[in-house]
């Protein structure tokens, strides 16, 4: 890659981060830049192969499958999931408790705390655009590989 080329890719990772809040846009445009210069594009989902099998037909199975231990760690997972089944808009709020109903299990008391201690990890990011009308949150790099590793740790066998 050329440097002109290189600098292009540095001003296109500026302009998609210049609408994330200041807290969480330097790990937004390194997300960003580090996706753009491997080839990826932050709205081309991949499928992912899980422990044999194609990705669970639901996000209840999926967290099934993960074991997440904490909140974070759960609204990681889901956006996770969200994004290897095909939609690259990212997790809003509601649809991370909508998670936690499907597989009924005990809501965070302060949802929106628990995206911030995930984004704080570098596992989420705010979305450059709203879905719905509503804030989302996408899943970065780090946090694919971080749910990449629950997932082998927790895979049959481990």
């Amino acid at each position: 890659m050329q440097d002109p080329e290189i600098r292009e890719l540095i001003s296109r990772a500026e302009a998609i981060v210049r609408d994330v809040d200041e807290r969480y846009r330097m790990v937004a445009f390194e997300v960003v830049l580090g996706r753009l210069l491997t080839g990826g594009s932050s709205d081309t989902p991949r499928v992912q192969i899980v422990a044999g099998g194609e990705l669970p037909g639901t996000v209840s199975e999926f967290l099934a499958l993960t074991e997440p231990a904490s909140h974070p760690e759960t609204a990681v997972c889901v956006a996770y999931y969200m994004w290897r089944s095909g939609d690259p808009g990212g997790m809003t709020l509601e649809e991370l408790l909508t998670a936690y109903a499907q597989r009924r299990a005990k809501k965070p008391r302060n949802a929106s705390d628990v995206l911030a201690r995930a984004a704080r990890k570098g596992h989420l990011i705010e979305a450059s655009e709203r879905k719905n009308g509503k804030k989302a949150w996408v899943i970065t790099q780090a946090g694919e590989a971080y749910v990449d590793r629950l997932l082998q740790q927790r895979a049959p066998g481990k």
